[in-house]
């Protein structure tokens, strides 16, 4: 297969799976800027703009990697690239790279949402420079290399989300104890940087290990010793178990990671 056709194609299949998301976000934006132009409060003003300035990009950078590849895996559409004439490195390249120019264009649409709304409410279209926009840019990376990491590295799309929130949680836990203290911000911008560069590394460990070939069951022959040929092929006769509680088994087993959640969860409150 042509390689640079078979690019062409993952990037404009990519495109088609962010572009609804991307779509969404910006109407959701634009909609909650056309409220807050009703507030009375010029402070209130400010800091809701704001919020739907770095919202917005920290929104998409959770979810695209749950997107890209969880819902592909679900749908095991993911399997079915991985078993085409493409290189591995290609199909990790294009859904990273599309997930930064879709995190790059969602920037940029919350930018002109904040340029126009804030033009709006103070009569003239002057970009209030927040200090913590370029910190919250670079959460938004690390959102998007995490949330990438997480959901190459397990089977379930739900279990990578809650992993994601976990890992985010943690980080800023972490940075509020042993950051906070620090008067300047470069540590706090070193620390996101080397640890969205270990996310990258891990992430592509987990990408490689998720598009590999599955290896073969070996076969014990051990448990066919002293056996004939009809010994081996008589069918089990054992009792065939109800359907229910093979289907109630089924449910447990797919769900057991946000079961044991939920009854954590209730036996602490």
């Amino acid at each position: 297969m042509n390689r640079s056709l078979a690019l062409k194609r993952l990037c404009w299949k990519e495109y088609r799976q962010l572009l609804p998301l991307i779509v969404m976000l910006a109407a959701i934006g634009l909609i909650m800027q056309l409220l807050f132009l009703l507030s009375d409060s010029p402070s209130e003003q400010i800091e809701t703009h704001h919020l739907v300035l770095v919202g917005l990009p920290g929104l998409f950078a959770a979810g695209v990697g749950a997107l890209l590849v969880g819902q592909e895996r679900d749908t095991r559409t993911l399997f079915w690239m991985a078993s085409l004439p493409i290189l591995r490195k290609d199909i990790i390249y294009v859904k990273f790279l599309a997930g930064v120019v879709g995190l790059l264009a969602v920037w940029m649409i919350s930018f002109l949402l904040y340029l126009v709304s804030y033009g709006l409410s103070n009569g003239r279209f002057v970009f209030r420079t927040e200090p913590d926009v370029w910190f919250s840019f670079l959460y938004s990376v690390f959102l998007l290399v995490v949330g990438f990491a997480t959901a190459w590295s397990v089977r379930s799309t739900f279990v990578g989300l809650l992993a994601l929130v976990g890992i985010a949680m943690a980080y800023t836990v972490a940075s509020n104890v042993f950051l906070a203290p620090l008067t300047e911000d470069i540590y706090s911008t070193v620390a996101m940087i080397l640890c969205s560069s270990f996310a990258v590394w891990f992430g592509w460990g987990a990408a490689q290990r998720a598009l590999a070939p599955m290896a073969p069951p070996r076969l014990n022959l051990r448990a066919f010793e002293g056996s004939s040929f009809f010994d081996r092929s008589i069918v089990d006769r054992r009792r065939i178990q109800s359907p229910w509680s093979a289907l109630v088994w089924q449910f447990a087993v797919q769900n057991r990671a946000m079961l044991i959640g939920l009854a954590s969860l209730f036996r602490c409150h």
